[in-house]
């Protein structure tokens, strides 16, 4: 049975937000390409783990946002506690039950785009 996008999505934020980087990239095959700001990070599960440590120190939070064009996006926040401002994006490409690719983004321009796109889904 196929997980699909939108509970691998929730995975991840449930993943960023217990700090455990194990399931945050248990579903990446090691062909998996992880990109950080647009430029390719590394493959597979080990990149993935590095770069989610890195964005432990960056953001305190995360939560899935729906855009108004459908697609769905984890947001990073600065303060779990009062919500803070975004501070960062991540998109997954998946095929069936594997992650393809982890896109991190922290543009500023881009990620205030987004939430002004978005809304938390119920």
């Amino acid at each position: 049975m196929a997980v699909g996008h939108r509970a691998l999505l929730d995975l991840h934020a449930r993943a960023f937000n217990a700090r455990d980087p194990e399931t945050f990239a248990a579903n990446l095959g090691a062909g998996a390409v992880v990109y950080q700001d647009g430029a390719v990070a590394g493959q597979g599960p080990e990149a993935a783990r590095r770069l989610v440590r890195q964005e432990f120190a960056r953001a305190a939070a995360a939560t899935v946002w729906e855009l108004d064009t459908g697609e769905r996006v984890m947001l990073e926040w600065s303060d779990a506690e009062r919500g803070g401002e975004a501070v960062g994006v991540l998109r997954v490409a998946v095929d069936g039950e594997r992650v393809q690719s982890v896109r991190f983004d922290h543009d500023r321009a881009l990620v205030e785009r987004l939430v002004s796109l978005g809304r938390r889904p119920a």
